[in-house]
C-alpha cells in the first residue's frame, strides 16, 4: 500500500490503476521532455495539472489495453467522446467511446487525487476534481501526445509525474512530542520534588499555589510572603491573597501535609478570617486530601487544590501561560522566599529537563 513514508513508484502505479506500466523499462525521449514542459508551463497557474496529466496517462493505458494497441497517433480520429448526456445537457468531462466500452476521465482523476491527498498526504494538492476534469479541452495537445507515445515513453511520463508530486507538494508530517518545547509548569508540577531537608516546610507548595494563580488569574493582584512569616502580621488573610481593587477575591491557605481528618480544626482560623469576605474564593492547597475532607471543606465553601489537580488544569494551558507560571514560581523562590538553595535546585531541575525560562 502506498504511504507518505518512503513511497515507492510501483506502489503508486498500482494504487492509481497504472499497473500496466509496472516493470516496463522507461524511454526518456524528446516527446517525454516535451510533455514535461507542457506540465511545468501549466503548473504555474493550474496546480491540478499534474493529476490531470496522470489521469490522461491512465485513460490512455485503459483505452489502449481495450483495443490491444501500443499507441494511437490521433486519438480523436480513432475514438469519439460524449458531447451531450441522455438528457441533452453538455458533458463537461471526457467520456471516451471505445467500441462498446466508455472510458471516463473523472473516475480516473478522482482515484489519483484520492491517492495524492490520502495515502501520500500531500494536502497542498488542490481538491477540485470537477474543475480539473472540465479543463481537459485546454490540454488536448497533452492528451494527444500521451496516446501517441509508446508504452516505454508512458512509463517515463509516469516517473516524471511521480517526481513532480513528491517535489512540488510537501508531505504532511505528524505532530510529535519530540519536536515540542517542554511544557515548563506541568513538568514542574509533575516532577519537581517537594520541600527537602533544611528547606522551609511548605515553601514549594506555597510557591506553586502562588504561581498557579498568578498565571490563571491575571485580573487579580496576588500577595504572599515567606512561609511561617505570619499572615496576620503581614496584613494578609491567608498565606496567599488575591485582590481586585479593595476587595478580597481569592484567599489560599497552604497545608504541606496529607489532609485525612474532616474534623481537623487547624483550618478554623483561616475560615474564620474569611467571615467578612463571603464572596472570596477560598482555597486550601495541600499535598493530598481524602474525599471526606474535600466534602467537609466544600460544605464551608472551601475548595481543595493539590499538585495533581493543578497539573490536570495546566495540561490544557498554552505554552506562554505555562512559561508565566514557571517564571512566577522562580520569582517566588528567589524574591519572596529568598532561598538560594531552593533557587539553585529549581535551576538544576530546569536544565536537566531542557527548559529555558
Amino acid at each position: 500500500m502506498v504511504t507518505n513514508e518512503n513511497p515507492e513508484i510501483e506502489e503508486f502505479l498500482y494504487a492509481i490503476g497504472l499497473e500496466t506500466l509496472d516493470g516496463v523499462e522507461s524511454d526518456y525521449t524528446e516527446r517525454v521532455a516535451s510533455f514535461g514542459g507542457m506540465v511545468d508551463e501549466s503548473f504555474r497557474t493550474r496546480r491540478f495539472v499534474i493529476g490531470l496529466a496522470m489521469a490522461f496517462l491512465a485513460l490512455a493505458e485503459e483505452t489502449l489495453t481495450i483495443v490491444d494497441r501500443d499507441s494511437v497517433e490521433d486519438i480523436f480520429a480513432e475514438f469519439t467522446y460524449e458531447e451531450v448526456n441522455p438528457r441533452g445537457a453538455p458533458v463537461n468531462t471526457l467520456n471516451l467511446q471505445v467500441g462498446d466500452d466508455v472510458v471516463r476521465l473523472r473516475p480516473l482523476y478522482n482515484r489519483i487525487e484520492h491517492v495524492i491527498r490520502g495515502p501520500l498526504r500531500r494536502y497542498g494538492y488542490p481538491n477540485m476534481p470537477g474543475h480539473a476534469t472540465q479543463a481537459w479541452r485546454q490540454h488536448r495537445d497533452m492528451l494527444s501526445l500521451v496516446f501517441a507515445m509508446s508504452t516505454a515513453e508512458r512509463r517515463a511520463v509516469a516517473e516524471l509525474l511521480w517526481e513532480r508530486v513528491l517535489n512540488e507538494f510537501a508531505a504532511f508530517r505528524r505532530r510529535s512530542t519530540a519536536d515540542a518545547v517542554p511544557r515548563p509548569f506541568e513538568t514542574i508540577l509533575e516532577h519537581f520534588p517537594n520541600t527537602q531537608t533544611r528547606e522551609p516546610a511548605g515553601a514549594i507548595l506555597q510557591g506553586l499555589g502562588f504561581a498557579y494563580y498568578r498565571a490563571d488569574s491575571p485580573n487579580v493582584t496576588i500577595e504572599t510572603g515567606k512561609v511561617g512569616a505570619g499572615s496576620r502580621r503581614a496584613g494578609r488573610i491567608a498565606d496567599v491573597d488575591g485582590w481586585s481593587g479593595d476587595e478580597l477575591v481569592l484567599s489560599i491557605e497552604v497545608k504541606d501535609e496529607d489532609l485525612v481528618d474532616p474534623d481537623d480544626d487547624t483550618l478554623d482560623g483561616f475560615i474564620a478570617n474569611l467571615a467578612e469576605w463571603p464572596d472570596a474564593t477560598a482555597i486550601v492547597v495541600a499535598r493530598s486530601a481524602t474525599d471526606e475532607v474535600v466534602e467537609a471543606l466544600a460544605q464551608q465553601n472551601v475548595k481543595v487544590l493539590t499538585r495533581p489537580v493543578m497539573l490536570e488544569a495546566a495540561l490544557r494551558w498554552d505554552l506562554n501561560k505555562q512559561l508565566l507560571a514557571a517564571r512566577e514560581f522562580l520569582y517566588y523562590l528567589h524574591r519572596v522566599q529568598q532561598h538560594a538553595g531552593m533557587v539553585e535546585r529549581l535551576r538544576t531541575f530546569l536544565a536537566e529537563h531542557e527548559i529555558d525560562l
